[in-house]
């Protein structure tokens, strides 16, 4: 989680679990009516040991990848 507080920190807004179409989601945000999950997090890199291709990411449920 050490990008996600640096991108806070600079007043940069995460909107994580977003689905569909970035032209929608774009109109979403300015409409004020994004659904995105909070929670939504990619954590299982770690245990590729720095090689991990993120061409398997569906596999562990990890969306938007």
């Amino acid at each position: 989680m050490g990008a996600q507080t640096a991108l806070a920190d600079v007043g940069i807004k995460l909107y994580a679990g977003v689905q569909g179409s970035a032209d929608s989601a774009a109109k979403a945000l300015a409409e004020g009516n994004l659904t995105f999950d909070p929670e939504a997090r990619c954590d299982h890199h770690e245990h590729h040991d720095g090689e991990c291709g993120h061409d398997h990411c569906g596999e562990h449920g990890c969306a938007g990848n």
